[in-house]
């Protein structure tokens, strides 16, 4: 199995890129640099709030089984990185957040 997390170096995105590995599984994670990958995993950089961002993923080879996408900031981010990615995923899995309701939740929302 071939599994790109956007965000794969702390919370949720890390757990997932360790349980994979722990699997067995061929792991690609992008992320910003700020926080090192479980070991074993591929590293991929970009900054998906900065206009080039995903130029990373751009220029990798190949395909995925699946795409997990951890962001929980702007909804673009996550359009633009299904976008880009629509043909070279089996499967794209967004971990929802309150970012994806169209009114702006208030500071401190609990979902």
């Amino acid at each position: 199995m071939r599994l790109l997390v956007l965000g794969g170096t702390e919370f949720v995105g890390r757990s997932v890129v360790e349980a994979a590995l722990g699997l067995g599984w061929e792991v690609t994670v992008l992320h910003r640099g700020r926080h090192a990958p479980p070991p074993g995993a591929r590293v991929l950089h970009g900054d998906r709030t900065a206009p080039d961002g995903l130029a990373a993923l751009t220029g990798a080879e190949g395909t995925w089984d699946a795409v997990v996408d951890t962001w929980s900031a702007a909804p673009h981010a996550v359009r633009d990185a299904a976008r880009l990615l629509r043909r070279r995923a089996g499967r794209y899995v967004y971990v929802s957040s309150c970012s994806v309701y169209a009114w702006a939740p208030p500071a401190g929302y609990a979902e």
